[in-house]
């Protein structure tokens, strides 16, 4: 299996996340893939995006990095978030009694570092999700959530996203003689079109 194929992204062009999809869209999404090469996806899953602003990870790691805010808004910032994720009131508790502190540490020294050093690819075990819609346009699918959203609060500009797929559309209108990931890497090579993370 070929690796992912990375590119340096503008921050900004990831407006828009794919929204988390019930099993029937699922198995729609699935099926929309069949008889395709890896990673090109046909259909309307393009038109399930809601902005990445209002994704709960962006909303609740807006709430954490601000150092202002106290402890009990930490926590209960935590405990919406945990809840809205379908967890018991104790779960909820308990995670947050677990994790509240490491992940105060985590994100506020991600946030520290990438506003000193920008996006700096490789450190995660994978880059943030994109997907290429049927028009061009860049979506955030799964993976990097919290990073993109660190990157957005820390004011960093550019990002290192990694292609999971393509829409159909967009793709054929990128030149036939390639497979599909030839055509990807050709056709986003002025944003720095790589297989590996090294090659930035």
């Amino acid at each position: 299996m070929k690796p992912p194929v990375l590119v340096d992204l503008p921050t900004r062009e990831l407006r828009r996340y794919l929204a988390k999809r019930d099993p029937a869209s699922k198995a729609r999404f699935f099926l929309d893939g069949l008889f395709l090469p890896r990673r090109v996806r046909r259909g309307q899953w393009h038109r399930r995006t809601e902005p990445f602003d209002l994704h709960p990870i962006y909303a609740l790691l807006e709430h954490l990095l601000d150092e202002e805010r106290s402890r009990s808004e930490h926590i209960e910032a935590l405990h919406r978030y945990y809840r809205a994720r379908g967890k018991t009131e104790d779960q909820a508790e308990e995670k947050i009694a677990r994790s509240l502190d490491k992940y105060l540490e985590r994100y506020r020294g991600l946030a520290r570092n990438m506003a000193e050093n920008g996006y700096v690819a490789g450190l995660g075990k994978d880059e943030i999700g994109v997907a290429i819609g049927p028009e061009g346009e860049f979506i955030k699918v799964a993976n990097g959530n919290h990073r993109l959203a660190v990157a957005r609060l820390a004011g960093v500009s550019q990002v290192v996203g990694e292609i999971q797929f393509v829409h159909r559309d967009w793709l054929r209108r990128q030149s036939s003689r390639r497979d599909a990931d030839e055509a990807v890497l050709h056709a986003l090579r002025s944003l720095n079109a790589r297989r590996n993370p090294a090659d930035s």
